[in-house]
């Protein structure tokens, strides 16, 4: 052990360490010529070696026995990193500069396992993946930070990138296993594809409970998720900007629950996919994003119940905004405003969910698209108890409403429909209420004139179909009256007596 002082190191000033971080960190590691060293909180020259790994870990391995508060390591420069380096409970580790895995090392830069109230804070992690093999490992196995039933964790403004599968892995796969877990302003980048067989998340969770996502930026390439949520409850994805190429942006997977994904900015092929695991998730909101999606915006499996997918802005090429593939109960899409500028499917298409809303949403299909708002069956399961109102739905190709299969009890009313070939299609097998929707006219009615002398005079009656009932109440004397053809568009009117002067006839007319 040597005091700094007492050591000759001309090229650097070690007043400097001391005085900017020496004093304040348990330890704090730097460089000397071709030495790695680490000085305690008094000045002491405590480790000295050629390998940085072997410095940090000691200094891990020499934090107070039996803290119960937490105590910091500074890094500070480029290094190196030989092996993988095991953090301790009740430790800050602050990283000033840049730590690149060696080649050919084949495991995590960071692992814990049990441990408690861990920080890392700063830094850029290089994981040096295209010099990587996987060692016959598993994308798991990895990670480039592995955390395994860890509690009171905090990722903060990292930069992470290149790493040979996930860049941070905390799990394992089962319920409530890690808690308290915070992930800070970290940015993201080229993970997993290194390697044949490999893929690899941003950033993936399993078993967490009480986990927050936020002011992330996670950049293509990515090989797989930017953000997987598994087996966890009460989490939060917030204000982070996600730039995918992958299949999806956000995960939601194995029964999760109470996620709230909002205020995030997308630039992916799909944002949110709601996982085919045969685990039902529930309780989920997808609230207040916006961005360019080239897929779907939300695609839904295993039937989850309580989602709501409200005040989202975005623009998309393919696929669907909403679609829910495999039933469901209680979900809400309200004031979503979406345009599409590509063909194939719809805005929303729901297979047989039950006990739902759509409504107060603005959708523009800008010519393109199958359609905007499909109910369907998903096997025996049909969808019913269904509410559909104040929706704006503009520019599609084919329906703006189609209800099919066995839809029943469904309610359609206060729509505006306008520039849609077939503003709303009931072919369902159900009894199911369409009423007051603007560009879809079921009844209607109005004053029709007839000319004196005349027997006759045709009426546009501006009803979706022929209508079915049509009741006349002539304003004079006209002898018997009845209408005597009808179509789509319009139908005739006929008295028995010429009139002397013109006649008016109430008319009301019902598909």
């Amino acid at each position: 052990m040597w005091r700094w002082w007492e050591i000759s190191f001309p090229d650097f000033d070690l007043d400097v360490i001391y005085d900017a971080y020496a004093r304040t960190n348990k330890f704090t590691i730097f460089k000397r010529k071709n030495k790695v060293v680490a000085m305690d909180n008094d000045g002491l020259i405590r480790f000295v070696d050629d390998d940085f790994a072997t410095i940090l870990q000691l200094a891990i391995n020499n934090l107070t026995l039996g803290r119960n508060i937490k105590e910091s390591i500074c890094v500070i420069g480029d290094f190196t990193v030989s092996k993988t380096i095991e953090l301790d409970d009740y430790m800050k580790l602050i990283i000033k500069g840049k730590l690149k895995l060696e080649d050919n090392v084949d495991a995590p830069m960071f692992y814990a396992n049990g441990k408690s109230n861990i920080e890392i804070i700063g830094g850029e992690l290089d994981g040096n993946g295209a010099n990587q093999t996987g060692g016959g490992l598993t994308r798991y196995e990895l990670a480039l930070i592995r955390f395994l039933n860890v509690s009171d964790v905090l990722l903060k403004d990292i930069y992470i990138h290149d790493a040979i599968s996930e860049g941070v892995l905390i799990y394992p796969f089962e319920w409530d296993k890690n808690f308290n877990i915070i992930v800070d302003g970290l940015k993201v980048k080229r993970t997993g594809g290194f390697v044949s067989g490999i893929d690899g998340d941003h950033v993936q969770f399993g078993g967490c409970v009480h986990l927050i996502v936020k002011n992330c930026i996670f950049e293509k390439p990515c090989s797989d998720t930017s953000v997987s949520i598994n087996y966890s409850r009460k989490v939060l994805v917030s204000n982070n900007i996600i730039n995918n190429d992958g299949p999806q942006a956000i995960t939601i997977a194995f029964g999760s629950h109470d996620v709230k994904v909002s205020d995030n900015i997308f630039d992916t092929k799909s944002a949110v996919k709601i996982w085919d695991d045969g685990i039902q998730e529930y309780n989920i909101e997808i609230v207040n994003n916006e961005g360019i999606i080239d897929d779907t915006f939300t695609h839904a499996y295993d039937g989850p119940k309580n989602v709501i997918i409200s005040d989202n802005l975005v623009n998309w090429d393919s696929g669907w905004f909403a679609f829910f593939e495999e039933g469901g109960e209680n979900i809400i899409i309200n004031s979503n405003v979406a345009q599409r500028y590509g063909p194939s499917a719809a805005f929303i298409e729901l297979r047989g969910v039950k006990y739902s809303i759509i409504s107060n949403n603005k959708f523009d299909g800008i010519g393109h698209g199958t359609g905007a708002i499909y109910l369907r069956d998903y096997g025996s399961n049909i969808c019913e108890y269904i509410k559909i109102h104040h929706n704006i739905l503009r520019n599609a190709l084919d329906e703006g409403i189609s209800l099919e299969g066995g839809t029943n009890n469904v309610e359609v009313y206060r729509n505006t429909i306008l520039n849609i070939t077939t503003p709303i299609r009931d072919i369902s097998t159900g009894i199911n209420k369409i009423w007051g929707n603007k560009g879809y006219k079921t009844e209607n009615s109005g004053v029709a004139t007839i000319s004196a002398g005349s027997t006759s005079v045709e009426v546009s009656h501006e009803l979706v179909s022929t209508p079915s009932k049509i009741v006349l109440t002539p304003r004079g004397n006209v002898g018997a009256i009845w209408v005597s053809s009808r179509d789509s568009s319009k139908f005739t009117i006929m008295c028995e007596t010429a009139p002397s002067s013109d006649v008016q006839v109430d008319w009301m007319a019902e598909v």
